[in-house]
């Protein structure tokens, strides 16, 4: 008989595959595809056919869980994974995945079991032992919570999500101070986001400070849609399967908020041969045309929306935006009227209109337009923004200031030009020192989203404020 030794590579394979055979799998879900759109019922139906022609392929079973997954079928998605892992026990992916699926299911002592396996695969995986501390969190068990958060510090201490949930642990141990201070470095990693600063305001609270506790409340409103940009590569597999159309313009607008027009474009014309008749995938296309100048796009896109719903207010809302852009001002005031008309609690159509306002010259009702916006969205960026600036030529610097120095935190394209508005209203205020700070984060702002005009106001008003200190 021929040892293992001297066995060929090809024996091996043939071995592995006979030892594949005998694990005994749970049975094919019955999954119903009813009521899904075309392109989705197409690529589900796909990685279904797939699993069918080739049962004990791992990664065909590891597919159509993902699939499952992300739209929302966890008893299905549950099924695909069990059989990926038995197919395929060594692949870190699948006990992960299925895990978030029994936590979504309410299986969380399964779920935490399937990390532990997991972790056991590839042990560097932290996203996952964070998983596992948020699991031993929300289950009460927070002597195995410290545990597996001191495990991942000393192993990464750049690591924002374990000093994040260190602070939630230690809110709920009443230890405040230790929270404020993981809080700490919480945003010093990250940045601002909604539940950074709600998790302040709790610990605050807790420590009796009411002043800082009101502070952190109003950020925490200011940044409700801010979310902490930590990747986790095997989750995102499964929230990129989605081809919603939905999920595709979301994913458009992340992509257009950081400067990337060009992928979001293709992200929304891909979506569009799926959907060829959505009303919000055409507006948004016509938001991104107007906004790069292309009029004649932007155009083509309306005329198609105003055949699917011709009194939507997105409609005419998109439509003030590219006619704003062309400089037709008369038609833009018009079209944002109409969209308020059909929905008067918009704050963007609230905001655009006062920029018309203030373009044509009256300055009383853009005021007063932008002052509306903030009434019905009361951390509308755009409208302190253009409050503040408009605030900043009528004198008013120190109002200025109030309403430009809630944006001071947010990076992203618009940053420049709105720190050197800020930097300007503290100029204007009489603060010398805090205009300087603020206007080289301005041009720290300009270096890094490119912006050269931002870069030579800052620079120009740092000069003068050199040439005013001089004796």
């Amino acid at each position: 008989m021929m040892s293992l030794k001297t066995l060929s590579a090809t024996g091996l394979a043939l071995l592995a595959l006979a030892g594949c055979e005998r694990v005994e799998l749970p049975p094919q879900p019955a999954v119903n595809l009813d009521g899904y759109p075309t392109a989705i019922h197409r690529q589900l139906a796909q990685a279904l056919g797939r699993v069918d022609s080739r049962p004990r392929k791992a990664a065909a079973n590891g597919r159509a869980g993902m699939l499952l997954h992300t739209y929302d079928q966890l008893l299905g998605a549950d099924v695909y994974y069990q059989r990926a892992a038995l197919l395929d026990p060594d692949e870190f992916r699948w006990p992960y995945l299925r895990s978030w699926v029994l936590a979504g299911l309410g299986r969380t002592d399964e779920a935490m079991q399937l990390l532990q396996t997991a972790l056991e695969i590839e042990p560097g995986y932290s996203r996952a032992r964070v998983r596992l501390a948020e699991l031993q969190l929300s289950s009460g068990q927070l002597e195995q919570c410290a545990a597996t958060l001191r495990t991942l510090i000393a192993e990464q201490s750049d690591r924002p999500e374990a000093y994040f949930l260190r602070a939630q642990l230690r809110l709920r141990m009443n230890d405040a101070n230790a929270a404020i201070e993981d809080l700490g470095r919480t945003l010093a990693l990250t940045g601002h986001f909604g539940g950074l600063h709600h998790a302040y305001a709790q610990a605050y609270r807790l420590a009796g400070d009411e002043a800082a506790t009101r502070h952190h409340t109003r950020l925490a409103e200011q940044f409700a849609d801010a979310r902490a940009d930590i990747p986790d590569p095997v989750m995102s597999e499964v929230l990129l399967a989605n081809i919603s159309t939905t999920a595709r313009i979301e994913r458009a607008q992340a992509y257009a908020s950081r400067g990337d027009v060009a992928r979001a474009e293709t992200l929304l014309v891909e979506a569009l041969e799926d959907d060829p008749d959505s009303l919000p995938l055409h507006v948004t296309l016509a938001g991104l045309y107007g906004g790069r100048g292309d009029f004649a796009n932007a155009d083509r896109h309306l005329a198609h929306a105003a055949t699917i719903d011709p009194d939507h207010p997105r409609l005419h809302y998109s439509t003030g935006v590219a006619r704003l852009g062309e400089q037709r001002f008369a038609e833009a005031a018009e079209a944002f009227e109409r969209s308020l008309e059909l929905d008067a609690n918009n704050a963007d159509a609230w905001a655009q209109l006062g920029l018309v306002r203030q373009i044509q010259g009256n300055q009383g009702q853009a005021l007063e337009h932008f002052r509306t916006a903030l009434e019905h969205d009361p951390w509308h960026r755009q409208s302190h923004w253009l409050l503040g600036r408009a605030l900043n030529q009528a004198g008013d610097h120190e109002t200025a200031v109030a309403h430009l120095a809630l944006l001071r935190p947010i990076r992203d394209p618009t940053a420049p030009a709105i720190l050197l508005d800020l930097g300007r209203a503290y100029h204007g205020s009489g603060d010398r020192d805090t205009a300087i700070a603020v206007l080289g984060e301005a041009l720290a702002a300009a270096g890094e989203f490119g912006d050269s005009q931002s870069r030579a106001g800052a620079n120009a008003l740092l000069r003068r404020l050199e040439r005013e200190s001089s004796p």
